[in-house]
């Protein structure tokens, strides 16, 4: 998504949640595949939001907001 690391926690969260209820509604074991797609978009999403927070360190986005 590239836009924040807010953004990618919350995209990360809100494809986690739909994840689970497309696993939990999966009727047969052959569409248990195309089910874990947006578990593994939610994976990326976390990992691009854990590298936003490594790259550009909360302190530092701080002290360059403050002055």
């Amino acid at each position: 998504m590239c836009f924040s690391a807010e953004a990618s926690f919350i995209v990360s969260g809100t494809l986690f949640v739909v994840g689970i209820t497309t696993i939990r509604k999966t009727v047969y074991s052959k569409d248990l595949s195309v089910a874990l797609i947006p578990l593994i978009f939610a994976t990326q999403q976390l990992v691009e939001g854990l590298l936003w927070l490594s790259l550009y360190p909360i302190t530092a986005l701080h002290n360059r907001n403050s002055g």
